[in-house]
């Protein structure tokens, strides 16, 4: 009797089991088929020296999409890229030799990657008395500026607008009572109180890290381009930017991971955007030196000093337009036109109408002045999830009710370009696409993560049933898993294009750490358990949503939920 009450309470327990975690055998197989060894080795290899960075449109960013597209083949997916012409040998020169369409796992677009040219310049007009001045200002000299890939050339009016932030949620805008339509604003860099840490304002806007103040200037430019004005002129009052174009410095630079007469290489130097057939212009960000900035407010009644303890202790905005005062801009550029690729495979589903997109971009930011950027956590460690998460859905041997396109987008580093393409080029017709999983830096653990345990997962709040698929399965992987639920997702990563089509989404990130977009990203810094406890929880939300009858529910009243920040 006693053997047979323990074994009740054992098949109890193992039930109850079961039931919450929702696992069947289906779902053992495809967890198994994930292991420790297996993330290791393709994660060595994308982040070795010899895909050189995988820069976009480099050839280690094709030897990686090669890889790749290997891997998806080995694990039996179908290609999902584009299609390409086989010409059939003929067997004389009479005989007419017929072409047939191959699939490829490539979806190939074409980038015009660009860099400032010789002719660049800034003119100040504004009035001394009775007299019409203009003051022309060399490049490098008072002023950089982010050159587009094209020249232009304009004259602007231009208004002050503080800091130039919008944030309802802090109570605070720039932007409020003041017309910036067809004008330069006059903005600072930083934020609220950042020059003084006692200040209620530093406390409200402080940014808790560096991927932190990283978003709030997003957002910044995010502000400038909703208000319609034509570009940005920035002023730094923690000192004159002049001294970043000093070109005798006396001393070498050192950092982390260079020591040299030279300025460090940035891993930045090779800009791209997408090849597109309407001409949309975009607001220029022009650094500007003090002495030009002291000509703009020359008159207007603002003092910089007295505006920012001011805003520090009030949060009051004091935006204004400066009268008699106007900005001609005229730049120039070399540019050419390049290519590069998506990796794309798929399991096709009983229902080949709805798919899920499972992604994460495997370019990096390439090599320099000898160095190279392996990009191990960003994000090798992203594109080896969706590489061992259709290893597991091929592992259960059994059809998912949807289809499942796998993605490996290149182009991220350079504005999220190669998931904005397929979002406007996409597999099937964009409204197939129920859901998004996202997989960005998830090997690292952030600086509080002391037991190497974290991971946070932003998701969209209104589908509803996303917020228990992960907490629920979050209990076999044992995570400690931080979730933020956003009406519309919103970031610097692949999630994005994708959520601003109202596709919703799940993203992945560990952690943010100081190797972020150096050279000192490397493997041997990887967390490889806990990535691939990561990769279990997204191929067990994955199969959950890929199995479900019909579309996510949608609750358009949902709530927005969790931290603002990750960690």
């Amino acid at each position: 009797m006693k053997r047979i009450k323990t074994f009740i309470v054992i098949l109890g327990i193992l039930l109850i089991y079961s039931n919450l975690f929702g696992q069947t055998e289906i779902e053992k197989k495809g967890l198994e088929a994930i292991t420790e060894k297996g993330v290791l080795a393709q994660l060595e290899f994308l982040s070795s020296d010899w895909t050189e960075g995988r820069e976009t449109a480099s050839k280690g960013n094709d030897l990686a999409a090669d890889y790749i597209a290997g891997m998806f083949k080995v694990y039996g997916l179908k290609p999902a890229g584009d299609f390409e012409t086989i010409r059939t040998r003929r067997r004389s020169i009479f005989e007419f030799a017929p072409s047939r369409k191959k699939r490829t796992y490539f979806q190939n677009f074409q980038l015009i990657e660009y860099k400032p040219g010789d002719n660049i310049c800034l003119k100040v007009h504004y009035k001394d008395g009775n007299i019409k001045r203009t003051v022309i200002f060399n490049y490098k000299t008072d002023f950089v500026i982010n050159v587009s890939d094209y020249a232009e050339e304009y004259t602007a009016p231009v208004v002050f607008v503080g800091y130039g932030i919008t944030d309802k949620e802090k109570n605070y805008d720039d932007f409020e009572n003041i017309d910036v339509r067809g004008k330069l604003v006059l903005r600072i860099s930083g934020y609220p109180g950042h020059l003084d840490t006692t200040s209620n304002a530093y406390k409200v806007f402080r940014p808790k890290d560096r991927m932190e103040l990283y978003r709030l200037r997003r957002k910044k430019n995010e502000s400038l381009m909703k208000s319609g004005a034509i570009g940005v002129l920035e002023i730094n009052t923690t000192g004159d930017i002049s001294r970043s174009w000093v070109t005798n410095k006396p001393y070498r630079w050192k950092t982390p991971f260079y020591e040299g007469d030279t300025p460090p290489p940035t891993g930045y130097e090779r800009r791209m955007k997408l090849v597109t057939d309407k001409f949309i212009p975009e607001p220029a960000v022009v650094q500007i030196s003090n002495r030009i900035a002291n000509i703009l407010l020359k008159g207007s009644g603002i003092n910089i000093e007295k505006f920012e303890k001011n805003v520090a202790e009030n949060l009051t905005p004091a935006s204004r337009i400066l009268v008699d005062k106007y900005v001609s801009i005229k730049t120039s550029v070399n540019s050419k036109v390049v290519s590069t690729q998506n990796v794309l495979g798929y399991i096709e589903g009983e229902n080949p109408d709805e798919i899920i997109v499972i992604g994460g971009h495997y370019d990096h930011l390439g090599k320099h002045k000898g160095y190279i950027w392996n990009g191990s956590d960003d994000n090798a460690s992203g594109t080896v999830a969706v590489m061992e998460i259709a290893k597991a859905f091929m592992a259960t041997g059994v059809k998912p009710k949807k289809s499942v396109v796998f993605a490996t987008w290149s182009g991220e580093e350079k504005g999220l370009l190669g998931s904005k393409y397929f979002v406007d080029h996409p597999f099937k017709p964009l409204n197939n696409i129920v859901m998004n999983i996202n997989f960005d830096m998830i090997s690292r653990d952030s600086e509080n993560d002391k037991e190497g345990n974290k991971v946070s997962a932003t998701y969209t709040c209104h589908a509803v049933q996303l917020k228990e698929f992960l907490e629920t399965y979050n209990k076999v992987t044992g995570l400690d898993l931080s979730l933020r639920g956003s009406s519309k997702p919103s970031g610097g990563s692949d999630f994005a294009p994708f959520a601003a089509k109202n596709i919703p989404i799940i993203a992945f990130m560990a952690g943010f750490h100081p190797d972020y977009h150096q050279p000192t990203d490397e493997v041997n810094k990887a967390n490889i358990k806990k990535m691939t406890k990561i990769i279990k929880l997204g191929f067990l939300n994955a199969w959950k949503v890929a199995n479900l009858e019909g579309k996510l529910i949608w609750d358009k009243n949902a709530k927005e939920t969790g931290p603002r920040r990750p960690f």
